[in-house]
């Protein structure tokens, strides 16, 4: 997606793309079934005609014979679709947003489509929209995790990962409830897998989430706190990880620390808590790491208000690839 395009025209192309969609299931449809492209006229011009004679109130019409012709063309219709196995819905409209039939705006309020769309657009997420088409619970493997219980562990990373993912279905079909998520483990655990587990299901279903690195989530603090962007759309990337129903930090722990990534980081959870907004964190850094990198303060609101995943065993990349 490139982020040159406006919000209009993307719309446009939607409403394009799908109207040529649409005509393609129709002609598909006649090609199986050329009699059901003259019942289709039939039934189109006798409706024309019907409503004509309603509108201006003509005597001497034989309405109860349309009527009659009508149900005799609509129960053909029906058993052609049914013999040629044709779907019903082959002649209705495509929607990419079937809540706001790609126009963008619900009752005057802009669709969760419109904030997401924004969002993408904002923090330049297409690579993480491609990613999370390969990285998503239908392609979720638990026979690529191992069986054996590592030492220290009282289960194996196959077990923890079974029971991890149980857990992230009741956080995503009670979603918005407010619940925080934090997996850490080392690299190659499934950390980010799991994210895009969530941010794909969440997403289909039309909530706003907000994905960024947390290179990329310290650097629009920053932009915000000391001006050095002063544009609106500076404001809007700001003002979308304060509002997004879900926002993902990802990597934490990466960035370069100071005193204003820890207060930094305090205050947008803590203001996401008290706003009932759920956050997940991902990280290499365990509980104690956490708390010596940035302070007890923030180690001490994540035990208390996040559910808190480890991830651990045998880098399932490297036996993705065998």
């Amino acid at each position: 997606m490139a982020s040159s395009y406006s919000l209009k025209e993307i719309y446009e192309q939607r409403r394009y793309d799908n109207n040529l969609l649409r005509q393609e299931h129709i002609e598909k449809a006649y090609q199986l079934c050329p009699e059901l492209r003259q019942t289709d006229r039939q039934i189109k011009q006798l409706t024309l005609a019907k409503s004509r004679s309603n509108i201006l109130k003509q005597e001497n019409t034989d309405t109860a014979g349309t009527s009659e012709k009508l149900a005799e063309l609509k129960e053909r219709k029906q058993f052609l679709l049914s013999s040629y196995h044709i779907p019903a819905d082959y002649n209705q409209p495509v929607y990419t947003c079937p809540y706001c039939e790609d126009l963008g705006t619900v009752d005057g309020e802009a669709c969760r489509c419109y904030k997401q769309l924004k969002a993408d657009l904002l923090f330049y997420q297409s690579p993480i929209r491609r990613q999370m088409e390969k990285e998503n619970f239908s392609t979720f493997q638990l026979s690529l995790f191992s069986d054996t219980i590592p030492e220290g562990y009282s289960c194996s990373p196959k077990e923890n990962m079974r029971k991890i993912r149980q857990s992230l279905e009741d956080f995503i079909r009670y979603f918005p409830s407010g619940a925080n998520l934090l997996f850490y483990g080392p690299t190659g655990v499934g950390k980010t897998f799991l994210t895009n587990c969530i941010a794909a299901e969440l997403l289909h279903a039309r909530h706003s989430v907000a994905y960024l690195t947390a290179a990329q989530f310290f650097e629009v603090l920053a932009d915000h706190e000391f001006h050095r962007e002063q544009t609106s759309q500076a404001q809007e990337r700001y003002q979308y990880i304060e509002d997004a129903e879900l926002l993902i930090i990802d990597d934490l722990g990466t960035e370069m620390n100071n005193t204003f990534v820890e207060t930094a980081l305090f205050d947008c959870l803590n203001k996401r808590y008290m706003r009932e907004l759920s956050t997940i964190i991902s990280t290499n850094l365990e509980m104690r790491q956490l708390e010596h990198k940035y302070s007890k303060r923030i180690s001490s609101r994540l035990m208390e208000h996040y559910h808190i995943f480890p991830l651990f065993g045998p880098d399932i990349r490297l036996q993705k690839r065998k």
